[in-house]
Order: structure tokens, then C-alpha cells, then sequence
């Protein structure tokens, strides 16, 4: 059967195409997001249970959708307890139903108005569907939630980001999924919260098939308003076919992603890249082929799906994924209905690289097709994301104003409307490359604090309010006003012993200390996502310092497309009256503890540089160093521009005494040279009483969660299982090179790195690259001596080749999840709870459980990792010691 496109079978499709999403739930209010065909006025009302299991209101609210197109009207609707009634119950299960009544109606109208139970709104045929299709779990006739427990011991929490529909991997949503229905009916054991820590789609890197589906709705969507013509290119995004916009997005908008050909262009692209994502509904029963993309491009000169054999093996791979994600998407909508979901955007949502330094600004900013790229794609996340993570922002001042223009606006961009849309979205005209980027009072926020109970949650935008210190530097991810902003202003309430704070980063706070340092060596920003906190530390110590002083602090973060976790131990010098210059001059005393846990990706499993090293050179360098343990890293920090200076002097004075030991003073020089206003140091190594006259004013220790589970596996895979697999379908020539490079004979360093680089140039299989990675990493427990190894493995290269041995490759992931190590690649999800620990069983930790599903179990998702940190502050005799 052909593809069908959205024109012929809309008539046939349900009043909601997307949705419903539950969003903020707090005890006096909870709001719900919903995409329709149609305008309506929607009223949300949540209900309790009687004991006898009948339904009884506690809340309800009402509001008009916003219109998009003739055929898309979103909104978010909130339902909120009068002042003299009790609010909703902590621990406590709720349902919930939508009503859906004529647009000019009034909330009292909608008692008896179709619902969500109502054949044709939902589904077709409600009465013939499965519990998934209708949303509910098992016995449940409603979709519901549990607000977040009272103690932090009854809280559970997920997270996770980086959800690309032909991704890698199982859809990690569909666990969280699971996760519900295995407790849907147990408050107590139900999960809470679900915090999208960035990616929600992806706009750059789009799949051809999926693309064409998406030109094709989104036209239809938007029906009614002027058609887009995208500045520069002179015509609507629909005339540029999937495989054909590299010109116009790198060229013309000046954007950097590696995967420009299907880059959405248009607000309507954006908008159904959301529906598809989120829902079925749009989706047809066929998806499309080549050949319907030539009968819907019929006269394109030089359709790269004419002559190119990679185009049309990328779209057979590609159609692989899209159809394992729609598969997935049943119970990925069901899980977004059940669980209060709480976004924030980070890169792909807009395009890959968006902001990540002075230099990108000025240019894309400068060009009329690379702001109206990113108007577009903020445009979207504001109205899919955005409304309902922090409603009340949209109920009155600027988010008011801000939907009031979409509603009345027909996409004439010559209308006044348009740069009001601009102001409000904080597209700014142009940059200069330094500082930060220019916004008006009438810009929304992207940043918003979620209260409970038990915790605070501070989800940050750490991606429009960076500062620029120069074009090519890399950035501070939070300027020093955006700290305070979204920090400080807590930081300074006085300390609530009875709360810990989540703050929502969308890259790790603390990061892999490996995959920094390869970023740093890296001089193209772009290629290796050179963004981390830590490469600018005048902000990096900032932040790190106004977290310290939060008190019990949980980061959650995504972005890396790995899970693993983290913490850093903080103390702070304290003077106890000594004379000056004696070494016992002070005291280090504990002061708080960070734990950061990284879960990534959704499904996006095995990409990029970092994830070559991760999966390819970390266990060779840890197993040799550690027996595998990631050993901990320790810090001298200084605070202020006096301390800095005399620290600055002693620490030239002590590097230039050690020069002879190239090793140890070259990194630490660099660090001194690349930030003297700002120093973080290591902690060792230093002759004896060199900082008696300037101690520094902190020490931080950073730790690698090790994984507390048992190894998920039967039995241990050796490192080039997955290449042997590969290699067997391969060529005959495949297969030698591989026999070769595996055999006992030794191959000298210098041939290796020879052959890296033919190979690099070449155009063999991959199967060959992966072996060669594997054979120049196992020469490194002979080359070299400890830590040696993986940097002039770097400086000579050797990272490139691993990140195009990797980047098309599942196997590398799966041999190295085996062993219970701190890292897992594979698509995840990220469970949070509180737990007691200790040998007295009485101190609180913090816990992740990564979800995945692991080798031995591949059709069912399991909580396969664990990783367990002390919240409470270090011991003042667990510091690092001053030399």
C-alpha cells in the first residue's frame, strides 16, 4: 500500500492530534497541554476516588485553544482549587478528563461536551481499544498522577533527554511506561515527576522519510495563514525537498550542523516535528519511499535520490528506526499522559550548536534566514514546551501578550506582529561575538522553579543567557547576572535543612574529566560540542561555588548521550588565628556535597567523539590505572581577584620549579594561563608549603559513581565480538585486515599510527576502523605509563580515528555495559530516589537507577544500573591536603 499523505486521511483522524500531555501538577493547580484539529473551549477537571471508587471533582478550569493554522489549535489548560478549598493531597492518586466543547463557549457549557472517553476525540472506537491506545492503565478508566511524597524517601523521580525519532535504540520512554504500569495503582511506589532535561526533537538532524511527512502536515496544519517564504531562499520551506537544504542552511543561514540536508526550516515543520513525536495520530499506516518522494518532487534538477546509493541506503536504515519508534510511541504517549512532565530546550530542539559561541551568534544572527531558523524553532518550544512547564507565565504580562499575537497572527511577516513575536522569543537583530546576547523587558524566560515538599527544582537555561568573553572562547554557560538570576537569589533564603534542591542542567555540571580534557585539546568548537561548564572557569567556579552554598544539591542532566554519575565534595578554608605562613595556618571545613546524575539518551544511543572515547578508549585507560575504577580528582580553588594574584604568583613560581617534570607542569601552566582570574588547580604535586602565604580558599574533590548492580550479562564479551560479527558478512578483505590487527604478532606504535592514518583517508568498511581502534588501544598498556597513554594518544590523533571507528556502531556500547562499570551508553532513562545508606543506615543518599535494556534481557527494559552518593557535606579530615 503507498504512502498516503495528511490531506487525504485527515478527515478520518480523531479531534486531538497530540496529547494530552500532563505538565505542571502542584497541589492548587495542574495544568494539561493538547494539540487539536479544531478550535474548542477546553476545561480539565481532576478528580479524586471515593471509597466505593467513584469519582469526585476537586478542581477544575477552562480555556480557549490557540490557533495555529485552520487545523491545529493548541493549548494548555489549567484547573485550579478556589482559595477556601482544600488543595490536592501530597502521595495521593489522581484522575483527570478533558472536555471539549464549541470555542465560544463557556466553562459551565462543557459538563456535558464530548471528553476524552468520547469516540472520535480520542479514538475512533474508544469501546474496541487497548488500555495503551486509551491512555489508562490496567483498571483505571481515566489517565491520572501522584504529586511528589512529603519526604524526600517517598520520592520518585525521572529523567532523561535526547529523543531522536531514527535514533539508535528503544525508546527510553517506553520504560518509564513500565515503570507506571507496574505501580499505576500504589501511590506510594508510583512514580512523580519526569524532568526533559533538552532534545526534545531534533530539528537538524531529521530523517529524509520522516521530513517529507512532516512538509507535507505541517502545510496542511497551517492552512489559512500566508505561506513561509524562508528569507535568502526565496520560496516556502516545502520547495526544498528532503536531501537538498545543505546549501541554504549552511550557505544561507549559516548554521553549523553536520546533517543540513533535511534541517527544519519552517514554524509548520517545527510544530508537526512535535506531533510526531508525540503521538501516532499524524503518523500513516505506510511510510513513504523514494518513490513517493520523486512523485512528490517530480521536477527537482539533480534530486540527490536520482544518482546517490548512500542516499537511498540511509533512508532504508532510517525507515528501520521510524518504524521501531512508531511502534514505541503508543506507551511513550501514555507515559507522557500519567506523569507530571516538566521541559526545557537545549541545542537540537532549534539546531545543533544553537549559541555555543560569540562567533556562531554574530553570524547566524546576522543572517535573515538563520534568525528566522531560530524564531521558528523557539516559536515551537515555547508553545509545546514552554507554556506548560511554567503556566503562569503565559497567563498574564509577557506570555499573555505573547499568545494573544500567535492567536491573532496569519504569518504575514510584514506585519508588526512578527517582530513582536521576535521580542518576546528574545531573537535579538545581530551580536557583536562578546558578552551577552541583547533582550528586552518584554523577552520570555526559559528558565523556572518547580516547589515540593521535600525539594526544590531549579530548571536552568544554560543555552540564551551565556556570556561571550570573545568570539572563539568558549562560553560561560550561565553569565554572572544569569546565576544570580537562577541560583543566587536561592542560595541566598536562609538554608532549609528540611529540602535538598534539583537543579536541571542541560549538559553535566560534572562532567567526564576524559572527554573535557579531549574537548579542550580540540580546536573545532563545533565538531566536538566544545560547551562543557568546566572550559570557561571564571562562570564554571561561579556556579559551582553558588551551588555549594544551596545546601544538599542533586543536578540532573542529559545532552551526552550516556548515563553515569557523579559527585563533588566541597570544603571551604577556614582561618583558626595562626601566624602567617605556618602550614597549620587554617582549616579545610566540609562544607556540601554535589551529586550529579547524567542520564542520556532517550533514543539516540552510539554518537559522536565523545562516545567513541567513552566506549572505546575509558575501560582500556581505567582497567589499566584502577582495575576500572575512575579515580577521583582533586582541586585548589581561589576566590577573588587578591587571592587569585598571590595564588597566581605562587602557582607560577611552584610550576617553574617543577618544569623539569614536563608532565606535571605543562597541564597545570595551561590551566594558570587559560584562566588567571579564576584558578582551579590540581591538588597534588606541589613542593612543600607552597601556598603558605596564599592558601587557597577551597578544595574540591570530584568522584565517579561506580556501578552498584551486579554485571547484567551471562558472560563478559571480548572487545572485538562485535567487530568479528561485523566482520563475517564483510568482504574477504575485511576479514583479513581484521584476523591481522587481532592476531599476537606486535605491531609497533608507529606503524599503527601510520595505518590510522591511510585508513582515515580511506573509504574501507567500518568493521576495519573499529578493529584498528581496538588494536592501537591495546598497544597503550605497553607504550606508555599511566595517564600518558590516552593524551599523547590525542595529541597524535588517535581520538579522530576512534570517533569514526564508532559513530554507525551499536557494538561497542553493548561489549563495555557488561561489566558493571560507571558509564552505560545504550538509550536510557534515569530513575531518581532517596534512600538511606551508610554503615549506620542512617545517612540519606541520593540514588539513580539507569533503565535500559541490557544484552541478556533485549525485549524488556530494567532498572540495569545503579548509582548511590552521599548527600550530606564531607568530613573537615576527608580534604585534600595542602602541600
Amino acid at each position: 500500500m503507498p504512502w498516503t499523505p495528511l490531506a487525504a486521511r485527515f478527515e478520518t483522524l480523531p479531534l486531538i492530534l497530540a496529547g494530552p500531555i500532563l505538565r505542571r501538577v502542584e497541589p492548587r493547580s495542574v495544568t494539561v497541554w493538547v494539540a487539536l484539529r479544531e478550535a474548542r473551549m477546553v476545561t480539565l477537571r481532576v478528580y479524586a476516588r471515593d471509597a466505593a471508587g467513584g469519582l469526585i471533582e476537586r478542581m477544575a478550569g477552562s480555556r480557549r485553544t490557540v490557533r495555529l493554522g485552520d487545523h491545529l489549535h493548541i493549548v494548555a489548560v489549567t484547573a485550579r482549587v478556589e482559595e477556601d478549598e482544600q488543595p490536592l493531597a501530597l502521595g495521593h492518586l489522581y484522575a483527570y478528563d478533558l472536555f471539549f466543547a464549541d470555542a465560544a463557549g463557556a466553562g459551565d457549557e462543557t459538563v456535558n461536551a464530548p471528553h476524552l472517553a468520547t469516540p472520535g476525540v480520542l479514538l475512533a472506537d474508544p469501546a474496541g481499544a487497548t488500555d495503551v491506545e486509551r491512555l489508562v492503565y490496567a483498571g483505571q478508566s481515566l489517565p491520572g498522577f501522584v504529586l511528589p511524597a512529603e519526604t524526600l524517601r517517598g520520592v520518585r523521580v525521572f529523567h532523561g533527554s535526547c529523543r531522536k525519532p531514527h535514533g539508535v535504540g528503544h525508546d527510553a520512554l517506553a520504560a518509564l511506561d513500565a515503570a507506571l504500569a507496574a505501580s499505576a495503582d500504589e501511590a506510594a511506589r508510583r512514580p512523580q515527576q519526569l524532568y526533559l532535561t533538552g532534545d526534545q526533537i531534533y530539528a537538524d538532524d531529521v530523517a529524509a522519510p520522516l521530513l517529507l511527512m512532516l512538509s507535507d502536515a505541517g502545510s496542511l496544519l497551517l492552512a489559512g495563514n500566508h505561506p513561509e517564504k524562508s528569507p535568502l531562499v526565496g520560496r516556502e520551506a516545502r520547495g526544498l525537498p528532503p536531501g537538498s537544504r545543505a546549501h541554504a542552511v549552511r550557505e544561507l543561514a549559516h548554521l553549523t550542523t553536520h546533517m543540513a540536508e533535511n534541517h527544519l526550516l519552517s514554524r509548520a515543520e517545527y510544530l508537526a516535528m512535535y506531533l510526531f513525536t508525540w503521538s501516532g495520530t499524524l503518523w500513516p499506516d505506510e511510510l513513504p519511499t523514494i518513490r513517493d518522494l520523486e512523485a512528490a518532487y517530480p521536477h527537482v534538477p539533480g534530486a540527490p535520490w536520482r544518482a546517490a546509493r548512500r542516499f537511498a541506503e540511509d533512508w532504508r536504515l532510517d525507515m528501520d528506526e521510524l518504524h521501531r519508534f512508531r511502534e514505541a510511541l503508543p506507551a511513550a504517549r501514555r507515559a507522557l499522559a500519567n506523569i507530571s512532565t516538566y521541559m526545557v530546550c537545549d541545542d537540537h530542539d532549534i539546531t545543533d550548536d544553537w549559541y555555543l559561541d560569540g562567533a556562531w551568534c554574530e553570524r547566524v544572527l546576522g543572517s535573515p534566514l538563520g534568525r528566522r531558523v531560530i524564531r521558528n524553532g523557539l516559536f515551537a518550544y515555547a508553545l509545546c514546551q514552554a507554556w506548560g512547564s511554567d503556566p503562569d507565565q503565559f497567563a498574564a504580562g509577557n506570555g499573555a501578550s505573547f499568545l494573544e499575537a500567535v492567536d491573532a497572527w496569519r504569518g504575514d511577516e510584514t506585519d508588526t506582529t512578527a517582530a513582536r513575536l521576535a521580542e518576546h522569543l528574545g531573537v535579538p537583530d545581530g551580536f557583536s561575538g562578546r558578552g551577552t546576547l541583547p533582550r528586552t523587558r518584554r523577552a520570555l524566560r526559559w528558565h523556572y522553579t518547580v516547589e515540593a515538599p521535600s525539594f526544590r527544582t531549579l530548571v536552568l537555561d544554560a543555552r540564551t543567557r551565556r556570556v561571550y568573553d570573545s568570539p572563539t572562547a568558549a562560553p560561560g554557560l550561565l553569565a554572572p547576572e544569569a546565576v544570580t538570576e537562577q541560583l543566587g537569589v536561592y542560595a541566598a533564603l536562609p538554608p532549609d535543612t528540611k529540602r535538598i534542591t534539583l537543579v536541571v542542567a542541560q549538559a553535566p555540571v560534572l562532567g567526564v574529566d576524559i572527554i573535557e580534557k579531549f574537548q579542550l585539546l580540540s580546536l573545532d568548537h563545533y565538531a566536538f560540542d566544545r560547551e562543557s561548564w568546566s572550559l570557561n572557569r571564571r562562570t564554571y567556579l561561579d556556579v559551582l561555588h553558588t551551588l555549594a552554598a544551596l545546601g544538599q544539591v542533586v543536578v540532573l542532566s542529559g545532552d551526552v548521550h550516556y548515563g553515569f554519575g557523579a559527585t563533588l565534595e566541597c570544603w571551604r578554608h577556614e582561618d583558626d588565628g595562626m601566624g602567617e605562613g605556618d602550614s597549620e595556618g587554617g582549616s579545610m571545613r566540609g562544607t556540601a556535597t554535589i551529586v550529579n546524575f547524567t542520564s542520556s539518551s532517550l533514543k539516540n544511543a552510539c554518537a559522536g567523539a565523545q562516545k567513541a572515547l567513552l566506549t572505546v578508549a575509558y575501560p582500556h585507560l581505567f582497567h589499566l590505572l584502577s582495575q576500572g575504577r575512575m579515580p577521583p580528582v582533586d582541586l585548589f580553588a581561589w576566590e577573588g581577584e587578591t587571592a587569585n594574584a598571590e595564588a597566581l604568583r605562587t602557582a607560577l613560581d611552584a610550576v617553574r620549579g617543577g618544569a623539569a617534570r614536563v608532565w606535571w607542569s605543562a597541564p597545570r601552566l595551561v590551566a594558570i594561563l587559560r584562566s588567571p582570574s579564576a584558578l582551579l588547580l590540581p591538588a597534588h604535586g606541589w613542593a612543600p608549603h607552597a601556598f603558605d602565604a596564599g592558601p587557597p580558599d577551597r578544595a574540591l574533590r570530584l568522584r565517579y559513581l561506580r556501578d552498584e548492580c551486579r554485571p547484567v550479562a551471562a558472560e563478559p564479551r571480548g572487545p572485538l565480538a562485535g567487530v568479528e560479527a561485523l566482520a563475517a558478512v564483510h568482504q574477504q578483505e575485511v576479514r583479513e585486515t581484521v584476523a591481522a590487527l587481532s592476531g599476537e604478532e606486535h605491531l609497533g606504535l608507529g606503524a599503527a599510527l601510520e595505518a590510522a592514518c591511510v585508513l582515515e583517508s580511506s573509504e574501507r568498511p567500518h568493521p576495519v576502523r573499529m578493529a584498528l581502534a581496538e588494536r592501537l588501544l591495546a598497544l597503550a598498556h605497553d607504550a606508555f605509563a599511566g595517564a600518558r597513554a590516552l593524551e599523547q594518544a590525542l595529541e597524535r590523533g588517535v581520538g579522530h580515528l576512534l570517533h569514526e571507528a564508532v559513530q554507525h556502531s551499536e557494538l561497542w556500547t553493548r561489549a563495555w555495559n557488561d561489566g558493571g562499570l560507571h558509564i552505560v551508553g545504550d538509550t536510557n532513562i534515569g530513575e531518581i530516589t532517596f534512600e538511606d545508606g551508610g554503615a549506620d543506615g542512617e545517612q540519606l543518599e541520593a540514588v539513580q537507577r539507569l533503565w535500559w535494556w541490557p544484552p541478556d534481557a533485549p525485549d524488556r527494559p530494567s532498572p540495569a544500573t545503579e548509582y548511590r552518593a552521599p548527600l550530606a557535606p564531607p568530613p573537615a579530615q576527608d580534604a585534600p591536603p595542602l602541600p
